[in-house]
């Protein structure tokens, strides 16, 4: 993230705007859906060039999502004429909203208009956590932070996908696991890259690039990316009111949705519970054994991460708190210890398919 702010001109100490709004977190979620380590709501970082569609979501991309991030900080700290504190504070509240406080109290001093009303108390706070985290990370000791292990930077190489591919078949070809190509690609939202994206820019593990491209060219493209029925549950937001949004959304048709759910395809679905279908994946697990979720498969299974929390999971895997705790027998403050192995999904056979429990 330094390298890319310095490429782009700006200071490297705005790196801990990104600790500050996400702990640089790539699926990091607000409750006013801003998403990814710098927190853009999807206006913004459309307006940055970053896509964010059913398939990919690029504000969760730790470079395009930086180098959006540092275009429009470039533009903020223009707008308020080199003033970083009123560009920050923009960078949280809006660029409008401090525009707006300007005008209100006819200054540009940030810290004289921090003392008024107009402001919310987050908006507020947000220049001073700045300054706090960046005098704290350069002398973490000092300030009673020892023996911090820091994690090493990601490394990676680059390929081009001229078309959908399974991830799970660039995870057997290097010699890797899916989970760990999806952690290098928290862009991508499904199981395979995106269609219509020629030349999609994937990430791979380091070293692994000349395995790959040797490995990829023997497979013809039809064989590249396979479709297998599987369903979950998708809850449709009060403000979606039709099928076609949901189909979109998960590559399918508003008939296909109708049946499924034995609706009419004009039917409001705003805020209702859809059986939609959703492709199956190969998880290569770290032993090498595969485990894949195929026609005689009745569960399907997660390795808990640093960070996961019995709501994230919910809401990833879209099932209710209640049901991942009675299925996994979670109990007490360690239930989700990183590197235990839950099940997030449970299904029935009915009519030769797999349909989703959901009580």
């Amino acid at each position: 993230m330094k390298e890319i702010l310095k490429r782009e001109g700006m200071p490297e100490d705005l790196v801990y705007v990104a600790m500050i709004e996400s702990g640089f977190h790539m699926n990091a979620r607000s409750w006013a859906n801003a998403v990814g380590p710098w927190q853009f709501v999807s206006g913004t970082g459309r307006r940055y060039s970053l896509r964010i569609d059913q398939w990919i979501d690029e504000r969760k991309d730790p470079v395009k999502a930086t180098t959006a991030a540092a275009l429009y900080l470039k533009e903020l700290y223009s707008l308020f004429k080199g003033d970083w504190y009123l560009a920050t504070a923009g960078y949280n509240a809006g660029e409008n909203k401090i525009l707006r406080a300007i005008d209100r109290y006819n200054t540009n001093d940030f810290w004289e208009i921090s003392r008024g009303s107009y402001l919310k108390r987050e908006t507020k706070e947000y220049v001073p956590k700045l300054l706090a985290a960046a005098i704290i990370a350069k002398d973490p000791a000092r300030y009673g932070f020892i023996d911090i292990a820091y994690q090493p930077p990601i490394e990676f190489d680059t390929v081009k996908i001229p078309s959908r591919t399974d991830l799970d078949l660039v995870a057997k070809i290097t010699g890797t696991t899916y989970d760990l190509i999806r952690e290098l690609n928290p862009d991508l939202r499904h199981w395979c890259t995106p269609p219509n994206y020629p030349d999609y820019e994937l990430k791979i593990p380091k070293g692994t690039r000349e395995r790959f491209e040797v490995g990829f060219a023997k497979i013809p493209v039809d064989q590249r990316f396979t479709e297998k029925k599987m369903y979950t549950r998708y809850q449709v937001p009060k403000k979606d009111t039709s099928l076609a949004y949901v189909a979109r959304r998960f590559g399918t048709t508003p008939a296909i949705l109708a049946e499924l759910n034995g609706i009419s395809k004009k039917t409001r679905i705003a805020g209702k519970n859809l059986v939609v279908p959703v492709k199956q994946t190969v998880n290569f697990s770290s032993e090498g054994r595969t485990q894949q979720a195929d026609k005689n498969a009745h569960s399907r299974y997660y390795t808990v991460k640093k960070g996961d929390t019995l709501d994230s999971l919910s809401r990833r895997f879209k099932v209710s708190i209640k049901m991942l705790a009675a299925w996994n027998n979670l109990k007490g403050k360690m239930a989700l210890k990183p590197g235990r192995r839950i099940v997030v999904a449970k299904f029935i056979k009915k009519n030769g398919e797999l349909l989703p429990v959901t009580s």
